[in-house]
């Protein structure tokens, strides 16, 4: 849901959007759920782990980069698990 909505938000709006859900999550749903919520700034930078049951962010998942020395712009890609 979140991305489905927040693809056509503006930067300004996603923050928006992103403390709203936020605040309407925190106290309203269990406690295992909502509190993922309390440590989140943004949620657009978070994705819901299921096998962990927990929300984990996408920084957390990049793997180191290596770009060589004369490497073709269109032969870099950026690597996740």
């Amino acid at each position: 849901m979140i991305w489905s909505i927040g693809t056509v938000l503006t930067y300004e709006s996603r923050k928006k959007f992103s403390d709203f859900l936020k605040n309407h999550m925190i106290g309203n749903y269990p406690n295992n759920f909502s509190s993922h919520f309390e440590k989140i700034s943004n949620i657009f930078d978070y994705y819901f782990d299921i096998s962990k049951n927990q929300y984990v962010s996408w920084e957390s998942q990049q793997q180191e980069m290596q770009i060589k020395s004369g490497m073709k712009f269109s032969a870099v890609y950026a690597p996740v698990k």
